[in-house]
């Protein structure tokens, strides 16, 4: 709807003057803070195109996650195009930010979606190296590698039945064939 707004401005501004609607006339500081609105939101609109188009994977949640949370940063320290952004919106982005942060976090300290992002075919270890910090990159892989080692312990790591021999049927199991 702002965008909306925003691309019919003059044909706007001409109806209230027509219509005598003084009392919906908007300033030019009016309309820059809903360009700056616009502005912030544009990012949340990409991720949910990308996210309802596609079918929805759990390795998207890390790239969609760290870009929001480079876009608020930016935001709500005023870097960037965002340097001269209304206080307001700096306000409301900075409470917003706190409660991003909470989910973020949630999701820096739960392995699964890296295990996830690492174990994509297309992605592999590729997609944690694009997002993550280069100095976490290796720590990363080397938990994960762990971590992946404790739940899927190979076989040789396993203790070996040397009762039968490998890969032949015991006779509990020809029986029931």
């Amino acid at each position: 709807m702002i965008c909306n707004a925003l691309d019919l401005i003059d044909e706007y501004n001409e109806y209230v003057s027509v219509c005598s609607l003084d009392v919906f006339e908007m300033s030019q500081d009016e309309w820059s803070y809903l360009r700056q609105i616009k502005q912030v939101f544009e990012k949340f609109d990409e991720f949910t195109c990308i996210v309802s188009k596609n079918d929805p994977q759990i390795t998207m949640s890390l790239p969609i996650y760290y870009a929001l949370c480079d876009h608020l940063s930016d935001i709500k320290d005023q870097e960037k195009e965002y340097k001269d952004f209304d206080h307001r919106i700096i306000s409301a982005v900075k409470v917003g930010y706190s409660h991003f942060e909470k989910y973020y976090d949630g999701m820096d300290a739960n392995d699964t979606y890296f295990i996830a992002a690492s174990l994509d075919p297309r992605f592999k270890m590729s997609l944690i190296e694009q997002v993550c910090h280069e100095d976490d990159v290796n720590d990363i892989k080397s938990h994960l590698k762990n971590k992946l080692k404790k739940m899927y312990p190979q076989e040789s790591d396993q203790a070996v039945n040397t009762t039968e021999p490998k890969g032949l049927l015991s006779k509990q199991t020809k029986s029931i064939i």
